[in-house]
């Protein structure tokens, strides 16, 4: 198999990537060059990636992740690491901050794009992220109020997370 290249890896996954970083670190202004250190430490150890070992894109999130971890560790950050399901009841950080006009703008237009993605969920998914986001009522109250098992409310909420993200990054 032919070796994979720096090109081929940035194409691919440079937005993948930055989506990610978009939605664990809450500082916005961090986020491109961030994304551009990941993509240094790539090109520094892509001669290591075997593909017997996992595959391309499972090496570059490992990568990421790894990175992402790194980040809050050396800030001793630990507790304000974006919940990836939203299970702790609260938006990611970066849609709540308040740091100036700028970041009021950029609040601004990540509500607009929160909302804009909240209105191509299905009634159900949005009836459930409404309920548990903006009238903190736990998934438990939230499956009892919509007259849905628990199971099924966690199931919708997974799933309609996982929109989300992806309605928010594109």
């Amino acid at each position: 198999m032919a070796a994979v290249t720096l090109d081929e890896v940035y194409t691919k996954y440079y937005e993948k990537v930055k989506c990610l970083v978009r939605r664990k670190i809450s500082d916005t202004n961090e986020v491109e060059d961030f994304t551009q250190d990941i993509f240094l430490k790539i090109a520094q150890n892509i001669e290591k990636y075997d593909p017997e070992k996992a595959s391309l894109s499972t090496w570059v999130y490992t990568v990421s992740n790894r990175m992402i971890v790194d980040y809050y560790r050396s800030r001793k950050i630990f507790d304000t690491i974006p919940e990836e399901n939203g299970e702790e009841g609260h938006f990611p950080s970066q849609l709540i901050d308040d740091q100036g006009l700028d970041a009021g703008l950029l609040k601004e237009e990540q509500l607009q794009t929160l909302a804009d993605a909240l209105g191509k969920l299905k009634q159900k998914e949005r009836d459930l992220i409404i309920l548990h986001y903006y009238s903190n009522m736990t998934l438990k109250e939230v499956a009892i109020r919509m007259g849905m098992s628990y199971a099924n409310a966690k199931i919708i909420h997974k799933k309609a997370i996982g929109k989300l993200n992806l309605l928010m990054c594109a």
